[in-house]
């Protein structure tokens, strides 16, 4: 009876150790589940960072635009290439419009970089590689996260006065209606020096020194700033020259015409005979008077007619130089000329 007694009162013991076994197990199982649902995009990084090695061109653009480890992990995952124009095409066809210069585009949860090879552009595809990838970042947030750094972007769009921004803003609202945000993210990240300490502690994780790819999208920036400055300044040049000619010529023209006439009045007089001497000499000295200054101011006219055509082939040059620039950063071909 005793082993009896001792084997019941055992019974209800092993089935509490088997249900507290079965508790933990199904504890453990969700805090895997729990763990793996936390950490599936650093998980699934890893598990395409096995099989993705960055070329050495790659890693240079990660290089260059002074991404952090973090921000090089989100870059690599998502599998970047450079291409040439064709190839590039082919990846990014769907992006931009045919307005628009595409160097770079997020498809897919893949990064394609547009290989701008002129070395005036320096630092374009550093910029455009961080731009990519920070929309790969926008993408990995959460909604709560999304929608904080939403306020934080717009709230830096409302204080923002750079003229290039504002166009971007109009590009992009046209050619991407509903992703101005998103696309402000990109570009705030990776081409606004100064930003709200909120923001810039945000874009810390992506970057190990933020100014490192600011600097490089302003150097490159301002090479075409600079030629369009200066064909603002020659255009200005050649509309102030235009009217000085204008002008002049008119009054030139108007002045010609009274002295031929009175020219013409001066020698009928003096072939009746009826002025004296002294009447002859004094009109005709300032007739030469009246003919050379003429003369000097046609001289004149003439300068500036030069100067204007100096500035004009300047100009036309500066357009060229504008041109060629802006097709070395045109992924598109070249458009064909339409037949009328």
């Amino acid at each position: 009876m005793r082993n009896k007694n001792n084997q019941s009162s055992q019974q209800p013991i092993v089935r509490q150790s088997g249900r507290a076994a079965s508790i933990l197990f199904s504890i453990i199982m969700l805090a895997a589940a729990g763990a793996v649902l936390l950490f599936r995009q650093d998980i699934k990084d890893w598990a395409i960072l096995q099989t993705y090695h960055p070329t050495s061109a790659i890693q240079q653009l990660a290089d260059g635009a002074g991404l952090s480890n973090y921000g090089r992990q989100v870059f690599y995952a998502q599998q970047p290439e450079l291409h040439g124009r064709s190839d590039f095409l082919t990846k990014c066809q769907a992006a931009g419009d045919e307005n628009s210069n595409v160097l770079g585009c997020y498809i897919g949860q893949r990064i394609y970089v547009f290989d701008v090879q002129d070395q005036t552009l320096s630092g374009v595809r550093e910029v455009t590689a961080a731009h990519e990838m920070l929309h790969a970042a926008y993408e990995r947030l959460s909604s709560s996260e999304r929608d904080h750094i939403n306020q934080l972007v717009q709230k830096q769009l409302d204080t923002q006065v750079d003229d290039h921004i504002k166009q971007l803003i109009t590009l992009y609202n046209r050619i991407e209606p509903g992703e101005l945000l998103n696309e402000m993210h990109s570009i705030l990240g990776t081409e606004q020096a100064n930003l709200s300490p909120e923001l810039e502690t945000y874009y810390s994780q992506y970057f190990t020194k933020r100014s490192q790819v600011v600097a490089l999208a302003t150097s490159y920036q301002a090479v075409f700033d600079s030629l369009k400055a200066k064909q603002a300044s020659l255009a200005k040049d050649l509309d102030s020259l235009a009217a000085t000619i204008n002008s002049s010529t008119q009054q030139l023209n108007a002045d010609v015409t009274s002295f031929n006439s009175d020219v013409s009045a001066f020698n009928a007089k003096a072939s009746s005979g009826t002025m004296t001497k002294e009447e002859f000499d004094s009109q005709r000295a300032a007739l030469t008077v009246r003919k050379n200054d003429l003369a000097n101011r046609r001289s004149d006219n003439d300068s500036l007619r030069s100067q204007y055509d100096e500035k004009r082939t300047q100009l036309n040059s500066l357009a060229i130089e504008f041109n060629s620039l802006q097709q070395k950063v045109n992924s598109k071909p070249d458009s064909l000329t339409d037949v009328h």
